[in-house]
């Protein structure tokens, strides 16, 4: 997730912007809820805190951040900042640590690939695992780096921030990304 300094600039231009075409700020009616919302969320940091997860912690926060912004704004603010807030989420790890079973498969289908190109140009080459060994014991380790982790979750970010900084339709938006997967 070397991203995550993006993902906050990114995240605060939206609502910067958002927040220039509000216009005068009304309070949300419910301050009561919003206040309980922010209670919730600092139990939720305290047992993220307490669990070690980081996944119980980041929503925790994105709930606190939710209600402050109801607070401050009500729902008319609630609104503008939604492609903020959403956009922000990508700051928080998959549970279950399926980040790392996608890199695994990644890792996977990229020395496969690597396999049938060297096949293709002649090199004599032995599979095992991610690792391509060719004659006389050179070694060819697909790492996570080469897998095209990084450049996934990056293509993912720019393409989410435009299609919520130009405000695209779903269907738009939905194609963006799909292209942005197959492109990485």
């Amino acid at each position: 997730y070397q991203f995550f300094p993006l993902v906050l600039i990114g995240t605060l231009v939206l609502g910067y912007f958002a927040c220039q075409r509000q216009g005068r700020l009304h309070p949300g009616r419910y301050q009561l809820a919003a206040l309980g919302a922010g209670f919730l969320s600092l139990m939720g940091l305290g047992v993220g805190a307490f669990l070690q997860s980081s996944l119980v912690s980041c929503t925790s926060f994105q709930l606190a951040s939710m209600a402050f912004i109801y607070s401050w704004g009500g729902w008319r603010l609630v609104k503008r900042w939604l492609p903020a807030w959403l956009f922000l989420w990508l700051i928080v790890p998959p549970p279950f640590n399926w980040d790392q079973e996608f890199i695994t498969w990644l890792k996977f289908v990229t020395a496969r690939w690597t396999g049938y190109v060297v096949y293709v140009f002649g090199i004599v080459h032995v599979m095992e695992g991610n690792v391509v060994i060719v004659p006389p014991y050179n070694q060819l380790l697909v790492e996570e780096a080469c897998s095209g982790i990084h450049s996934f979750f990056a293509i993912i970010t720019c393409a989410l921030f435009f299609v919520f900084w130009f405000g695209r339709p779903i269907l738009h938006a939905i194609l963006l990304i799909a292209g942005s997967i197959c492109w990485v």
